[in-house]
């Protein structure tokens, strides 16, 4: 997640600051923070979770190849990664409780909350990989011409769908949407909304948006995509010069493709119990039918039994 407003911006700052060099009153945050500089990155981390920080150094430079490998882009800078272990304090940093890491792409910093982490060991291997992804784009695109749906959507396409959020929002938060033909438009996400469902939306058609263009048009259309925004080309411009339709068009060929989709899917789920009973039906009935047939060849064996003579039964 990227942080939009500058105020919000410096506090962040400042707070860091604060937390590194002096430490911080009634927070159950450690006041000393150490440092762990590979010669691909910077791991700044809290006494206690110096193993998280060793295995965030073992891991990252596989990370920082398949991102290379995937978007195509040379990671040509030595990030710095904060790891914090108090979910109160990672919040009033973030402003958030919706996020468990956040990218400052200016500083190629990332923020993550260990505390998210705990119980499923894939995620902070997941999140590095996302808010690297983030900074990458960042660093070879004009932000001004980098749209936060894109930047995210990428962001989660990198990761197979894994996104800073919190919780997955699943299916509904878009089916809902698509349903009540209340998705937003592209140019309404350059920055994303505050309200938590809003935002689970974002992300939602984000991810959706993109894993359209990779479905239709294949991989190598997304990355040159990137190619011509790195060249500062607009993202109108970049998907006109690479798809056979403008930006416009496919946005609307995806809004229809997905509520074609979201209608079987909802028929379906709304009609889960009926179509259960119906094939249940269905099952016993054909028992039934089997269980009749064998009747009747049994009794019809029976009487062909009865009616040969005895010495040929």
């Amino acid at each position: 997640m990227r942080l939009q407003k500058s105020a919000l911006f410096i506090l962040l700052l400042a707070f860091i600051h604060t937390v590194m060099v002096s430490g911080l009153e009634n927070t159950s945050v450690e006041e000393d923070f150490e440092t762990m500089e590979t010669e691909l990155a910077i791991i700044h981390y809290p006494p206690r979770l110096e193993n998280v920080a060793r295995q965030i150094a073992r891991i990252y430079p596989d990370l920082r190849s398949e991102l290379e490998r995937q978007l195509e882009l040379p990671v040509d800078f030595k990030p710095d990664i904060q790891l914090v272990n108090d979910r109160r304090t990672f919040t009033r940093m973030t402003g958030s409780d919706l996020v468990v890491a956040v990218a400052i792409p200016r500083h190629n910093l990332m923020i993550i909350d260990y505390t998210r982490m705990i119980d499923n060991p894939f995620r902070l291997r997941a999140t590095v990989k996302h808010e690297l992804s983030h900074l990458l784009l960042h660093r070879h695109i004009d932000s001004d011409i980098l749209p936060r749906w894109f930047d995210e959507g990428v962001s989660q396409w990198v990761t197979g769908g894994i996104s800073e959020l919190t919780t997955d929002p699943g299916w509904s938060v878009l089916e809902n949407a698509a349903m009540r033909d209340n998705l937003f438009r592209l140019d309404e996400l350059e920055y994303f909304p505050s309200g938590r469902s809003e935002t689970m939306l974002a992300y939602q058609q984000s991810q959706s948006f993109i894993d359209f263009i990779v479905t239709t048009y294949g991989e190598r259309s997304l990355k040159e995509i990137i190619h011509e925004m790195r060249h500062n080309a607009s993202v109108d411009r970049a998907f006109a010069t690479v798809l056979p339709h403008s930006l416009r068009q496919i946005e609307r060929n995806w809004s229809s493709d997905i509520q074609a989709r979201v209608s079987w899917f909802t028929y379906i789920s709304r009609n889960m119990f009926q179509i259960l009973f119906l094939l249940g039906a269905l099952l016993v009935i054909i028992a039934f039918i089997k269980k009749i047939i064998e009747r009747r060849r049994y009794d019809e064996d029976e009487v062909e039994s009865e009616t040969l003579p005895p010495d040929e039964r």
